[in-house]
């Protein structure tokens, strides 16, 4: 038997239809706020995956100025 997604009971297939139309703990505004939210989490995973992009390049840039002694320091002779 199927679970109704808003109110979490079991219901027969042949009434789950119905029960989905009148079901209190439904929202009509369900499918749009979980579209919403959906969106929501792809921008934030974007800028989180700039933003890591952006540290790994600054990171390379700064490993290869003290691969280079660009930073003014000497590197200890091994």
């Amino acid at each position: 038997m199927p679970t109704c997604p808003g109110c979490e009971r079991p219901v027969p297939y042949d009434r789950l239809a119905t029960h989905e139309q009148y079901c209190t703990a439904l929202d009509n505004d369900t499918e749009r706020q979980i579209e919403r939210l959906d969106r929501r989490i792809s921008q934030s995973e974007r800028r989180m995956y700039r933003r890591l992009r952006a540290l790994e390049a600054e990171l390379d840039v700064n490993r290869s100025r003290t691969d280079d002694g660009a930073d003014g320091r000497s590197r200890p002779q091994r």
